[in-house]
């Protein structure tokens, strides 16, 4: 997780669930991760990024919240869009987010995003559990 949030970066874990998921894991670790590194990039080092899950009926909800700068209104429709990035070319691509919305609904899943500017901003990912056979 340092290579992803750096070494004074916090990460609060609060997870709750017990499902196992369906998605393969590998790509589903990449959607994660470039969500976790969207949030370290908007917050300050003292501020910590929560990852959160539960299981609410079939699916899995994973929540990473921030308490960073938020996204702006105008910015907001477009951070789904390929190669669209608010940062300069040494820290991102404008792939991510793209990349990581693919990846869920590849999944199955569903991603959304609740953003205050000035407060922070939380990417939840709802995704389906793995059917258990008896």
């Amino acid at each position: 997780m340092n290579a992803v949030v750096g070494v004074d970066s916090k990460v609060l874990l609060d997870l709750q669930s017990k499902l196992t998921l369906e998605t393969a894991p590998g790509r589903l670790l990449q959607a994660f991760e470039y969500v976790v590194r969207n949030a370290r990039q908007a917050v300050e080092h003292e501020s910590a990024i929560t990852v959160s899950s539960r299981d609410e009926g079939d699916e899995v909800v994973v929540r990473v919240e921030d308490k960073g700068v938020g996204i702006p209104p105008e910015v907001l429709p477009k951070i789904f869009q390929p190669y669209f990035t608010t940062k300069d070319a040494r820290q991102g691509t404008g792939l991510g987010l793209n990349i990581v919305q693919r990846l869920v609904k590849e999944g199955g899943g569903v991603l959304h995003v609740d953003t205050r500017p000035g407060e922070g901003t939380a990417f939840t990912i709802y995704l389906p559990a793995a059917t258990v056979v008896k």
